[in-house]
């Protein structure tokens, strides 16, 4: 389950780091990123993650990261979010 979730955190952060990547629907990627893409919604929730912020300061444990239209739009406490109607759940 922890390598799920660091494989899911990277696909995001590869995915996030373009910058494109906000413009892209999920069709439109190449068939190498679909490989990794496990979700194709507007809105995604990386629940208990390490954030690391890239200024060289400590990663911030157990962070949930919300994603809305391919941009981060909140950084909140770890917690169990439910998941809303038409949003998977991933493991």
């Amino acid at each position: 389950m922890r390598r799920s979730r660091i494989g899911a955190i990277v696909a995001a952060a590869a995915f996030l780091a373009s910058g494109r990547a906000a413009a892209q629907r999920p069709d439109s990627l190449s068939a190498a990123v679909r490989s990794v893409l496990r979700v194709s919604t507007p809105r995604v929730i990386l629940e208990h993650v390490n954030v690391i912020d890239g200024t060289g300061a400590a990663a911030v444990a157990d962070r949930n990261i919300t994603i809305e239209n391919g941009r981060i739009t909140a950084i909140a406490a770890g917690k169990d979010e439910p998941a809303s109607e038409g949003e998977p759940e991933t493991a």
